[in-house]
């Protein structure tokens, strides 16, 4: 009598696979039919995570647009490091420089997380350089989270200089609910100045999300002035249905004058954004905007549709 042993094989791996077809309604071929925009491939499988993106040349045929592949390189100790390489294609189908970026998070004993960020670009010779690096300290207290950052890029003598540095205050106040105050400095010549402040409030409650956010910039004065808003409401239907509307306000916009008597926003723009679920995780999205009348620029004209995705396969995690 002969034994066998059975012993388990390894798991397979899982893999995610899905891809999208975007259409841009605006545009028509020769035909009259839509014409195609950005087509996008996700898969993710053990750690490491591949988009590509294509889209249609001059001359009619698919060329590679953009590549991302991404990799855990180490996840242990309370220190993660990701690897991310980006490789992107003139409208012709022809490489472009590559980048590399090495996002290292590592969770203090306080409960603090910081964050290193370094991004190399290549040149023409294939050679790459380090081009940017970002520092991110984030600490909780409560209900406020706290993230400062440093930004170096570098100088002319070489070095790597500080030239941008960000605070994010979030305060949550209920489940879904918080406010984000945001502010960035640059370095002028006279030093850091206060450059942009973006102050967002966010709800979530039964199924509706509204979220305003509001920028700051330098006026003429050189103090921060209310430069642009952007109010965004969604509604979420029981059958997984999502209807977005997005309203875009700046200082200027399409056939607006500024005064100094009328130095407030204009409406410069409303979108309109249907998400409709399928099966097994796919999902239609339309996209359709109401810009302001020439002729009335306080009147929006009717909505027109101007692009539209289809998402296949498991989309819940893709790149969006």
């Amino acid at each position: 009598m002969v034994l066998i042993a059975a012993f388990p094989l390894p798991a397979a791996p899982q893999t995610q696979q899905n891809s999208t077809s975007t259409y841009d309604l605006d545009t028509h071929d020769v035909n009259g039919a839509p014409m195609p925009g950005v087509n996008s491939a996700w898969s993710r499988s053990d750690g490491s995570t591949r988009v590509t993106e294509t889209r249609q040349s001059l001359n009619g045929h698919s060329v590679p647009a953009e590549r991302v592949d991404e990799r855990v390189v180490r996840d242990e100790g309370g220190v993660r490091v990701v690897e991310r390489l980006v490789e992107r294609y003139d409208p012709n189908g022809d490489p472009l420089p590559r980048e590399k970026r090495v996002i290292t998070t590592t969770k203090q004993p306080d409960g603090s997380v910081n964050e290193q960020q370094a991004l190399w670009r290549g040149d023409l010779n294939g050679s790459m350089a380090l081009v940017e690096r970002m520092d991110t300290e984030i600490r909780r207290n409560g209900a406020t989270v706290t993230s400062d950052t440093a930004v170096e890029r570098p100088s002319l003598n070489a070095s790597m200089d500080v030239v941008e540095k960000r605070n994010v205050v979030r305060t949550e106040s209920a489940k879904g609910a918080y406010q984000q105050d945001e502010t960035v400095w640059r370095n002028g010549q006279s030093g850091f100045y206060e450059a942009v402040r973006r102050v967002t409030d966010h709800r979530e409650e039964d199924g509706r999300l509204s979220e305003n956010t509001a920028e700051y910039e330098p006026g003429s004065t050189g103090a921060l002035e209310l430069h642009s808003q952007v109010v965004r409401n969604a509604v979420k239907a029981p059958d997984g249905s999502e209807t977005t509307g997005i309203t875009y306000l700046d200082r200027s916009a399409a056939g607006a004058v500024i005064s100094g008597s009328d130095p407030g926003l204009k409406l410069r723009a409303e979108e309109i954004v249907e998400r409709v679920p399928g099966p097994g995780g796919s999902f239609r999205e339309t996209v359709s905007v109401r810009r302001p009348s020439i002729a009335d620029p306080g009147r929006l004209e009717p909505a027109r549709k101007i692009s539209e995705t289809v998402c296949r396969g498991d989309c819940s995690e893709a790149k969006q």
